[in-house]
C-alpha cells in the first residue's frame, strides 16, 4: 500500500483510534508493550490489504487485530514473569528474538528450545543459561552460580543432553 498525503490523516486517525482502544480495554499491558501491539497490529492490517484482502472498515478490523494482539502478549508477558531466568533479565532479548523468526518451522523450533529450557531443573538451567545462553565460561560461572567448576561441568553437560533430547 503506497502512502499518499491524503492517506496520512487516515493513518493517524487508526493510530489514535488503536492507542485508544489499547488504552481502555487492555491498561493491563505496560505502556510499551501497548506501542509494540498498536505497531505489530498496524503492520498486520497492512499486510492484509496489501495482498488484495478486502477490508470494508479498516478501523474495525484493526481493533480485532489489536484484541487478538494484545491478548496473545499479555498471555506471553504472563509466561515470561513465571518464568524467568535466574541470570540477569532477558526479557527484552526475547522479544527482539521473538520478531525476528521468519518461518514456522523457526517458531516452532525456538517454542521447543524455550519449553525444554524453562522445563530443565534449576540447577541445570541456570548453568545452561549462565554459558550457553549469556555466554560465560565456566570459569566465570561458576563463582556467580556458587558450584564448584567440576560440578558446572556435570550440570552443563546433562542440560545440553535434555535440550538435545526435547528438540529432536
Amino acid at each position: 500500500m503506497k502512502t499518499t498525503p491524503n492517506q496520512t490523516p487516515y493513518m493517524k486517525g487508526l493510530y489514535d483510534s488503536g492507542m485508544a482502544r489499547l488504552n481502555t480495554q487492555h491498561r493491563g499491558l505496560p505502556y510499551a508493550e501497548r506501542e509494540e501491539v498498536l505497531q505489530d497490529s498496524l503492520i498486520d492490517l497492512h499486510r492484509v490489504i496489501e495482498k488484495g484482502g478486502r477490508v470494508d472498515n479498516p478501523a474495525a478490523f484493526l481493533a480485532v487485530i489489536i484484541d487478538r494482539t494484545a491478548a496473545t502478549r499479555a498471555v506471553q508477558l504472563t509466561q515470561l514473569r513465571e518464568n524467568e531466568t535466574p541470570v540477569g533479565d532477558t526479557r527484552q532479548q526475547e522479544w527482539e528474538n521473538f520478531h525476528d523468526l521468519t518461518t514456522i518451522e523457526d517458531s516452532i523450533f525456538a517454542a521447543d528450545f524455550d519449553r525444554a529450557v524453562r522445563g530443565l531443573p534449576k540447577e541445570l538451567r541456570d548453568a545452561f543459561i549462565a554459558i550457553d545462553i549469556r555466554g560465560l565460561s565456566q570459569d566465570e560461572a561458576a563463582p556467580l552460580l556458587d558450584v564448584p567448576q567440576q560440578t558446572l561441568s556435570r550440570r552443563l553437560d546433562l542440560a545440553r543432553d535434555l535440550v538435545k533430547e526435547a528438540v529432536a
